[in-house]
């Protein structure tokens, strides 16, 4: 199944941290635009703005020095907030990111993994918690001109 490119998605992607290249606190970032780069054909726009932006949210020992793997969730294409309901009924894209058999990253599709990975993403808030509350009160501003 294709990514849009312009469409709400989540995309989830299982990486061994010390395959991202670059500074370990900019990895989900840089994993990120690697992604949107190499799928997607376009740069990812981590900048809130009201017209879309993408999301990455940090998981847990996204900065060790050790090759440990853990699940990177993107949240691409974000133009409003969603409910559970909704955000559990957008397309969820999941990864495997690898850079075993070349020098740059890999991204592997891994379909099977879709329900497992979905489960795990339930715990971020759709584009992050803090860009929606910057986007409601850009919303606030801009009504009140």
């Amino acid at each position: 199944m294709a990514i849009d490119s312009a469409s709400p998605a989540r995309v989830c992607i299982r990486a061994c941290v010390t395959d991202v290249l670059g500074d370990p606190l900019n990895r989900t970032t840089t994993l990120g635009q690697e992604f949107c780069r190499k799928i997607l054909n376009r740069q990812f726009q981590s900048m809130p703005a009201l017209a879309r932006y993408d999301h990455g949210h940090i998981p847990p020992s996204f900065d060790s020095l050790k090759p440990v793997s853990v699940w990177f969730v993107f949240d691409l294409n974000v133009t409003s907030e969603l409910t559970k309901g909704q955000l559990n009924n957008l397309p969820h894209y999941v990864y495997l990111a690898s850079r075993q058999r070349a020098g740059e990253l890999e991204f592997i599709s891994r379909d099977d993994w879709s329900d497992m990975a979905k489960e795990r993403a339930k715990m971020y808030t759709w584009g992050g918690r803090q860009e929606q509350e910057e986007l409601r009160e850009m919303r606030n501003r801009q009504g009140r001109q």
